[in-house]
């Protein structure tokens, strides 16, 4: 099953922050792991975030939501 992507309007900022070669390696982490299996490859947050997971990707945290096929990364 193909999950659909739809990115928060900050996260072009925060990929330029980061640097080209960790923003590279975030979308590519994202493309591979969360539009085949976000449940599997996310870990599932707590208390005021029990709605979102997270998903390590080196020293970044990807904080997303899965809503039916659609995964939301709601955080700037």
């Amino acid at each position: 099953m193909i999950w659909e992507v739809i990115y928060h309007k900050s996260v072009n900022d925060d990929l330029k922050s980061v640097g080209p070669a960790a923003a590279k390696r975030i979308i590519q982490t994202i493309d591979k792991k969360l539009t085949t299996a976000p449940k599997k490859y996310g870990a599932p947050l707590s208390n005021n975030l029990k709605h979102f997971r997270k998903l390590r990707i080196g020293d970044f945290r990807v904080v997303y939501q899965v809503i039916s096929k659609i995964i939301l990364t709601p955080f700037p």
